[in-house]
């Protein structure tokens, strides 16, 4: 077991509260998860980001105010994940194409890190510390996407993902990961990652929960948050350290005395809304019987013809052909139920012994009005038949469209479910044994999207009006997900469904038509973020940091192809790694050789395009110049943000056609 009791540990635990403090003076911050700042999954293999993506990531969060920003969890070797953070001796000696090195204290089976991919995070929290944005740290994932708790169940043999909380192997071996990673040094800074303020807090995980075995779905049992949170501060953190349980299925209250805040995630509730519109749904069906059987009753009634039934005088209304008058009808229709099977038999012989006395009709015309009189009986029937279905339809859709209504309408937004999480861990917190400063917890928003506008607006409202609920901090919030420039040009996007995508800064309206853009709600949603973290600059005396600044990097400008057509005519395509905040970009041209040292003046470029967008998928063309064939050109870009400062040029690319 740890010893928390050293007064090395003291004098940490101090170090930690001051950082708190100070942090919990700073502004609220609105922003987004940047899930690949230290592993790309937008392409098979996996990649390890550079230094220019990482940085054109954290310097696009910095230019819209946004100075907090959450990472994925590290990644476990197996299942969906190509590239580990983590894994077992037998993949690290299989893949010698990385480094690995044993993480301390692990056993049966020894853990190894990549020392490849935690370099890359190393990267990400060194350009994090310059351009002033703090990264939050989920430990592990719940999900299998990145290997996660499934993963890490299956090194340890077996499938049982709940052993993940209760096996002593299990718990001992992520203790011990969780330790590497928090007392890391990194290899660019020197800091430990434990006392780098470019950290602004740990998270036990994310999205964690457990179900029992009568299928209940819980949030992970106190024992295990808390030698978690223990092993967290063991390592020297002086950062907060979250509660990565899952908002969705609550806190355990015996973890609130350990841990210093907690997270909410929202997404649509897909099983509330299922049920909702299962009975709106069902109550549409039979609303359509409804019109069915009204409409089959109107044309019998008006229409008789045309549902097939022909009456010997045709002049004569369906009205007096069923009931021979309205008041006979009106009586069928209001005693009609009444009557019982052997009732109407009996009135359908008196009708016909009637019919045997009082006329001299031959039989062949017996019959007839015998079958006329049958008939007759047999459309009342179907007509009743009918209304009773247009009824009985009607009421039941009415009820079931209501239920619907009713559950649509109760349905919790994001910012009722956001104010319900903050009043829990209020009364959680001041119910609890813990002392003053143990209950001064903060709240932050980790996760939200793949919804509407609404949704974001109320949710930001309700973070932003939120500030000191009973000792219960709001820090701010981060949608769901920010992707950034690719180093093949472009950048990286992640569909989440059909709908919605990943978002890009500056934010990029779709044309479908050029192959532009990306999804359609990119550009509203991130002038929403935008909004209120520029308000939230300006209530503390910030100003709105680097909006309107120039793009930041120059672009990185290369050829992708070269063709003729065999008429003297050819084409030159386009490709270059973007500058963070750029809008668009102007493309300049000059005949001749014009890179550096070929005795060429740069005033031969000439702009040939203009407000040109590179908002297209890693690797994809973004501009085809059309040219003349044995000619040499040269070609240099430079990036436009929306406000129309320019950035600085590209380097200088020349192509012999």
């Amino acid at each position: 077991m740890t010893n928390l009791n050293s007064e090395s540990t003291t004098q940490t635990n101090e170090n930690r509260k001051q950082a708190q403090t100070t942090q919990s003076q700073t502004r609220k911050f609105f922003g987004f998860n940047t899930p690949n700042l230290h592993l790309i999954e937008d392409q098979t293999p996996w990649l390890i980001p550079t230094v220019f993506e990482q940085t054109d990531a954290l310097s696009s969060l910095a230019q819209i105010g946004s100075t907090v920003t959450r990472i994925y969890p590290v990644a476990i070797q197996g299942l969906q994940a190509s590239l580990f953070h983590v894994a077992t001796v037998d993949y690290a000696s299989a893949n010698c194409n990385y480094s690995w090195s044993a993480i301390k204290n692990t056993s049966a089976p020894v853990l190894y890190a990549n020392d490849n991919l935690f370099a890359a995070l190393d990267s990400a929290i060194a350009v994090a510390a310059s351009t002033g944005v703090q990264i939050i740290v989920p430990l592990i994932d719940q999900w299998a996407w990145w290997g996660g708790i499934p993963a890490f169940c299956a090194m340890h043999s077996t499938t049982n993902t709940s052993d993940f909380y209760w096996s002593p192997n299990i718990i001992s071996n992520f203790l011990a990961l969780s330790s590497y990673i928090v007392s890391r040094q990194n290899s660019i800074t020197g800091k430990t990652y434990a006392s780098d303020p470019a950290i602004y807090a740990w998270e036990t995980g994310n999205e964690l929960h457990v179900t029992n075995d009568d299928g209940d779905i819980n949030p992970p049992p106190a024992t295990w948050t808390l030698q978690v949170v223990a092993a967290i501060k063991a390592a020297g953190a002086t950062q907060r350290v979250i509660d990565g349980s899952y908002s969705l299925y609550g806190w355990d209250p015996n973890v609130f005395g350990a841990v210093d805040g907690f997270t909410g995630h929202y997404y649509e509730i897909g099983s509330l809304l299922a049920e909702a519109y299962s009975f709106i749904v069902v109550g549409a069906c039979f609303a359509a019987i409804f019109v069915v059987a009204f409409c089959i009753c109107v044309m019998m009634l008006w229409r008789p013809k045309a549902l097939g039934i022909h009456m010997k005088d045709p002049t004569q209304s369906l009205w007096k052909f069923m009931f021979g008058s309205r008041k006979f009808m009106f009586g069928n229709i209001c005693f009609g139920a009444r009557k019982t099977a052997s009732t109407v038999a009996i009135h359908e012989t008196a009708i016909e012994l009637e019919l045997m006395q009082t006329t001299s009709l031959s039989n062949e015309s017996y019959s007839k009005e015998v079958e006329f009189g049958q008939r007759k009986t047999t459309i009342k029937r179907i007509f009743f038949s009918t209304v009773i279905t247009a009824i009985l339809s009607l009421v039941a859709a009415i009820a079931l469209m209501s239920i619907g209504a009713t559950l649509l309408n109760n349905y919790p937004t994001y910012a009722e479910r956001f104010q319900k999480d903050v009043e829990f861990i209020a009364r959680a917190t001041n119910s609890s044994k813990s002392t003053a400063l143990e209950k001064s917890k903060f709240f932050y928003v980790g996760e939200y999207g793949l919804s509407s506008q609404t949704q974001y607006s109320e949710l930001l409202k309700a973070v932003t009006n939120t500030n000191n609920n009973n000792g219960v901090n709001v820090a701010g919030a981060l949608i769901w997900s920010l992707r950034f420039h690719s180093r093949f040009g472009g950048f990286w996007n992640h569909h989440e469904d059909t709908v919605y995508s990943s978002y890009h800064l500056p934010g990029f309206n779709v044309d479908a038509a050029a192959g532009i853009g990306f999804s359609a709600d990119e550009v509203s949603t991130i002038e929403l973020i935008k909004n209120f973290s520029g308000n939230a600059s300006i209530s503390v005396g910030v100003g709105t940091r680097l909006f309107g600044s120039p793009p930041i990097q120059a672009p990185n400008l290369f050829v992708e192809s070269v063709s003729v057509d065999g008429s003297s005519s050819g084409t030159v395509n386009l490709v270059w790694m973007g500058s963070a905040g750029a809008q668009s970009y102007t493309i300049q041209r000059g005949i001749g050789n014009l890179t550096a040292g070929a005795g060429s003046s740069l005033d031969q470029f000439g702009d040939i395009a203009d407000e040109v967008s590179d908002a297209v998928a890693s690797g994809n063309l973004v501009y085809q110049d059309s040219v003349i064939e044995g000619n040499i050109y040269s070609y240099r870009i430079c990036g436009v943000a929306s406000s129309g400062a320019t950035g600085s040029y590209s380097n200088i690319v020349a192509v012999k056609v």
